[in-house]
Parts: structure tokens; sequence; C-alpha cells
């Protein structure tokens, strides 16, 4: 797939590694939707309005997450709820939303991020992750960033 002229539908892109992926995506010339979704109804609405706009979802890249702060066993339900919802749940509405036009089609992509801050939690990163936390505030210092050693 040529990113040039591409239709991708970005969740989780208002900051950080989201963003970083978002700039990288539109210098060559990507349309990329922004979203952030935790309900079925919001991921259909997201991917229909990309396909109005674009006629095409070439790529999902479904990079929402959340954190919750303090001790996992404090959590109320209805931070894990929240939790669950965007983390979990937005990525699977989302790519279930999209996959029909995408096997129609027979072409697209979807990618779902991770990041270490969201694996160990705020204040517990490894150094990769307080690398990444780092250089995200300046996402071309992000995409410079060697994620391999």
């Amino acid at each position: 797939m040529r990113i040039e002229d591409a239709g991708a539908v970005l969740t989780g892109g208002a900051f950080g590694i989201g963003r970083a992926t978002a700039i990288r995506l539109a210098r060559p010339g990507a349309h990329v939707a922004i979203a952030a979704v935790a309900e079925r109804a919001e991921a259909e609405a997201m991917i229909s309005t990309a396909l109005e706009w674009r006629g095409r979802c070439d790529l999902l890249i479904s990079n929402a997450a959340i954190v919750g702060y303090g001790a996992p066993h404090e959590f109320s339900s209805d931070d894990w709820k929240r939790i669950l919802d965007v983390n979990l749940f937005g990525a699977i509405w989302a790519m279930r939303a999209v996959l029909p036009h995408m096997l129609d089609r027979k072409a697209g992509h979807v990618s779902f991020v991770s990041s270490p801050v969201i694996q160990e939690g705020p204040g517990h990163e490894d150094s990769l992750g307080r690398q990444m936390r780092d250089k995200c505030a300046d996402p071309e210092a992000f995409l410079r960033t060697d994620a391999t050693r």
C-alpha cells in the first residue's frame, strides 16, 4: 500500500505516539481521520464518516488507550469499565466496523498499538517507555527514535 492519498483512521491521535503517527502519515499525503471511540456506535459512526469523506479506508490504527492512576486493586468498577471500554472494546468495535469494507475491497490494513506506559503503568516505564514518553512531546524527535536499541 502506498501512503500517498491513502485513507487512514487513527484512534488516539491527539497526542503522543498517535500524534506522531498522524503527522507521519499526513506528511506524504495520507488523509487521516482522528477519533476516540469506546462504544460500538461511536466506532460505527467513525468508520461511516471516514468512508463518506474518502470513499474508502485503507488503514485503521487503533492507538487509543487510557491508564488508571493508583493501585489497580483500588480501582472502582467504573474505572475498570472505562479502561476496558477504551483500551479493549474501542479497538474491537473499530476493527469490526471497518473489516467488512476492507474485505469487500480485498484491501486494507489494521494495526493495534501499545506502549510500555500502558503495559507497566505511569511512573513505571522502562527506559524505552521513558524515551518514548519524552520524545512524544516532539513528534519529529519520536520519529527519529531508534526503538531497536
